[in-house]
């Protein structure tokens, strides 16, 4: 089944986001072998050129190595997965208080609303 893609980005972009967080979150685990370009686009649904230019921009970081000849690879280097991980999360949570005091929330207005998130899902997944 193709991925959905949302049109507020380029498809590559969501295509490198998608990457990233399969390897920071874990879906693939240091050392793993990723698909191929042609496995990675017939599951997405894109352009195989589009998945060669999403897979470039994620090498660039240094979270996955190419072995000439035999594929690529997620980094076995820990060290830049969790930097990887750190600088995603504090992106997505800059973006996520920014939007919140977009609404006229004040800090402790936002903290007193994920507090209380968090105890809801900590609930949830108690009794799941």
């Amino acid at each position: 089944m193709a991925w959905s893609f949302s049109g507020d980005k380029p498809i590559f972009m969501q295509l490198v986001d998608r990457i990233n967080l399969d390897i920071i979150s874990g879906k693939y685990s240091p050392g793993d072998r990723l698909p191929t370009v042609r496995d990675f686009s017939i599951e997405a649904g894109v352009n195989p050129n589009t998945v060669q230019r999403a897979l470039s921009e994620v090498e660039n970081t240094g979270l996955i190595v190419t072995k000439r000849g035999d594929g690529r690879y997620v980094t076995t280097e820990q060290d830049i997965i969790r930097k990887i991980r750190i600088k995603t999360v504090e992106e997505l949570t800059s973006r996520f208080v920014y939007s919140l005091r977009s609404y006229g929330l004040d800090d402790c207005e936002i903290e007193t609303l994920v507090k209380k998130s968090i105890n809801s899902e900590r609930k949830e997944s108690n009794n799941g």
